[in-house]
């Protein structure tokens, strides 16, 4: 058995870190411009990264006991295992677009609005090259930016529907004139 690194492998290996870096900033930019209001939310969240990363952490922990649970389970599972991995991932993804926010608005040029397109477009490809970066990239920056943005989202929820029931029970015991 031959186990040659040919030129094949590398333009393979180089290919999808491409793709990867690619997908990522795209994915990043589209949950800012699919969901404005909500990553704004979460750039207000990532302000305190600390505790974000903590509740994010957390919520990949019962994430993956959930998938692992309903792995076991046997066919019926395995799409509950999906729906509920997937549905972490792309709330990690969509709360790591506050981060882009966050980053655009310490990347404008003179004139530039910080809401801008060409600001977040920057913004997203440091941060996606970041974490390309190989030991601090793959093991530190991607996770702590994955999990802080999962824990930013999920503080996000928690404050949009803390508002509306203020503003319903506010309403409700408003006096009547």
């Amino acid at each position: 058995m031959d186990n040659y690194f040919t030129s094949a492998t590398v333009w393979m290996i180089a290919w999808l870190v491409i793709g990867f870096v690619f997908t990522v900033g795209a994915s990043l930019l589209a949950a800012r411009t699919m969901f404005p209001e909500f990553a704004e939310r979460c750039a207000g969240r990532c302000a305190t990264p600390l505790r974000a990363f903590l509740l994010g952490l957390f919520a990949a922990a019962v994430t993956f006991a959930l998938v692992a649970m309903a792995g076991r389970v046997g066919s019926l599972g395995k799409p509950v295992a999906g729906l509920a991995g997937g549905a972490a991932i792309l709330l990690a993804i969509t709360g790591a677009s506050g981060q882009v926010i966050r980053m655009a608005r310490r990347a404008v040029r003179d004139g530039e609005s910080p809401d801008s397109w060409p600001a977040s477009r920057r913004a997203a490809t440091v941060l996606a090259l970041s974490y390309v970066l190989p030991v601090a990239g793959w093991f530190i920056i991607f996770p702590l930016s994955l999990l802080t943005g999962l824990g930013c989202a999920l503080m996000s929820f928690r404050t949009s529907r803390a508002r509306e029931f203020d503003a319903v029970r506010l309403t409700a015991s408003a006096p009547a004139v």
